[in-house]
């Protein structure tokens, strides 16, 4: 599948972008080897209105293991980026347990490459001097993981077989509405990759 390995998903928008309905659940399993979730971004998603962050079953989620929910307070090394970022978001009125600074002193505490999802443009900045981090904006995430991982659908039927199989493993059913969404998101993604 390639060698990319996101290993977190640094803001709630970027969360919300994925999981207010089913639909992106299958393609996650499929696009991400390990996903790391700062814990306020986890808490503010499955706290806020049901009907805007509804997806099938919160505790497969919680309980897949796949999926790790982990938190790290900036420390030490970390603390100057995190001070950074910080300052960022203090200007904006944003609290000050800014996600991304989270998610960044989880990658330098893990003491490896990691690839941090944010919409934020100046954490992607700060995140660019950093040899061991890589920054997506959030908004293109997908079409570029489509890009670096193969992942391609030659047709309807092809999409609809990789369901089937999720479903049939995970033992979970899409609705008939759902998996329509996901037939509709797949031909978008395909268009728009074929405009680039």
């Amino acid at each position: 599948m390639g060698n990319i390995k996101i290993r977190a998903i640094s803001n709630s928008s970027t969360l919300i972008s994925f999981y207010r309905t089913e639909k992106f659940y299958p393609l996650l399993k499929v696009l991400f080897e390990h996903i790391i979730i700062p814990r306020d971004c986890w808490d503010e998603m499955i706290t806020n209105s049901e009907e805007d962050y509804k997806f099938a079953d919160r505790r497969r989620m919680l309980n897949d293991k796949d999926i790790f929910l982990k938190i790290i307070k900036p420390e030490n090394e970390e603390r100057e980026i995190c001070e950074e970022l910080m300052k960022i978001a203090s200007g904006r009125n944003i609290p000050l347990h800014k996600p991304e600074a989270l998610a960044i002193s989880m990658a330098l505490n893990m003491g490896e490459h990691l690839v941090i999802l944010t919409e934020d443009k100046a954490a992607l900045e700060i995140i660019k001097k950093h040899d061991d981090l890589t920054g997506f904006n959030a908004s293109k995430v997908f079409q570029e993981l489509v890009k670096n991982l193969d992942l391609f659908f030659t047709g309807i039927e092809e999409l609809n077989k990789f369901l089937d199989e999720f479903e049939e493993e995970s033992k979970t059913k899409f609705s008939e509405k759902s998996r329509s969404e996901i037939i509709t998101v797949w031909k978008k993604e395909q268009e728009d990759l074929r405009v680039d």
